[in-house]
């Protein structure tokens, strides 16, 4: 039983869910809409993160959340995925407040060369995204290049500490290996940046 549940279908939402981060993965930075869900997560934590981290997670996988208020998000994705919680350098999806500065997430597992899929999957709560971003707003501007990508992209991403640039770039300097990296904003926007993608800090505005 989902806790919290109010109109979560675990099928058919995780279908629809499920299509939009694969859309946002083979465009990077292109932005997409989740579906409303009726999930309500303890503390600070988004429905819409939750019901990224329901369709991701089953039994087969592992997974770690880090952060203020960690303990009550991984016992509630324990009760409702099955999903087995573990040390961030072991897990195969970590779940983060993108507010937060998070040393320990440079852990995360990069795969090997025998096996470069093995890398991490980063879910990452900020609060708001925005393409082509004017200076008008406060945020952090980023610009994206790498395959997928016509050129190249901007986003603006409000509710990211600086220190995420850091991490995804040294984690994914050796590529195959490296980590992907689904972004999710409080109103259900999601982008996503996955390893082969070159990630430019353009100005803290």
């Amino acid at each position: 039983m989902i806790e919290g549940k109010q109109g979560f279908d675990p099928v058919f939402d995780s279908q629809k869910i499920f299509r939009c981060i694969l859309d946002s993965m083979a465009r990077p930075g292109k932005i997409n809409l989740l579906p409303a869900t009726g999930l309500c997560p303890p503390g600070e934590w988004c429905s819409h993160v939750a019901a990224v981290a329901f369709t991701l997670l089953d039994r087969e996988v592992t997974f770690c959340v880090l952060g203020r208020e960690a303990q009550k998000m991984e016992s509630y994705l324990v009760v409702n995925t099955g999903s087995r919680p573990v040390k961030v350098e072991e897990a195969d999806f970590i779940i983060v407040p993108g507010k937060d500065l998070i040393p320990r997430l440079s852990l995360a597992k990069r795969g090997n060369l025998e096996y470069p899929d093995g890398g991490a999957t980063v879910i990452v709560a900020v609060d708001e995204i925005l393409s082509d971003p004017e200076h008008r707003y406060q945020g952090l501007a980023v610009t994206l290049s790498g395959p997928g990508i016509p050129d190249h992209c901007r986003l603006l991403i409000r509710g990211l500490h600086l220190s995420y640039l850091e991490h995804f770039n040294n984690l994914n300097r050796e590529y195959p290996l490296g980590v992907d990296w689904i972004m999710v904003a409080e109103d259900g926007r999601i982008a996503c940046l996955p390893r082969t993608t070159t990630v430019n800090q353009e100005v803290v505005i």
